[in-house]
């Protein structure tokens, strides 16, 4: 009786003769022989996989057993590895999402001059934060949960153009 051997990723199934691995989209628990599909948010390419790999930034896996991910939808980035879902794609830093209603069309667009844009940057969460009380709309400035463009200093924008900066004659001038 001769015992073979597998590649590492691969086992032999009871009653074969050959060697097989998991397949795309799966991989194997060694010393158990059993074939696992990937969790969401994390993919594996080869036969013969012993882990799967989180999708990168940028990317996602919205099922088990996925052998590649997906990029997210018009050029969206994601705030980290293993993304699920498409509503973990958003705008990059340096960029908001410019949307405000159902019926517009979602991009990104590059930060306006005279504001700072943090990753995730959205005018949906521009409009929550006008919605908000003055302690709500306090707290809010400094979320990273919720952000939007940002005003930088020595500039300044009205609530009824909300991207649109104007440079302060003098510092102490701005608002």
């Amino acid at each position: 009786l001769v015992e073979l051997l597998c590649k590492t990723g691969e086992f032999l199934p009871a009653g074969e003769v050959a060697c097989q691995g998991c397949g795309p989209g799966s991989y194997l628990v060694e010393g158990v022989d059993v074939c696992v599909p990937c969790a969401p948010g994390s993919f594996a390419q080869s036969l013969s996989s012993v882990e799967c790999t989180r999708c990168p930034r940028g990317y996602l896996a919205n099922a088990s057993g996925a052998s590649a991910c997906q990029p997210c939808p018009n050029g969206f980035d994601t705030a980290a590895i293993g993304a699920q879902s498409e509503s973990d794609c958003i705008c990059g830093e340096g960029q908001y999402q410019t949307a405000r209603s159902p019926d517009e069309t979602v991009a990104c667009r590059p930060c306006p001059e005279g504001f700072t844009c943090p990753l995730g940057s959205d005018m949906r969460h521009f409009d929550a934060y006008l919605r908000g009380s003055w302690h709500q709309r306090r707290l809010a400035l400094h979320s990273v949960q919720e952000p939007f463009p940002l005003v930088r200093a020595s500039y300044y924008a009205t609530v009824d153009e909300p991207l649109s900066a104007y440079r302060c004659g003098r510092t102490e001038a701005c608002p």
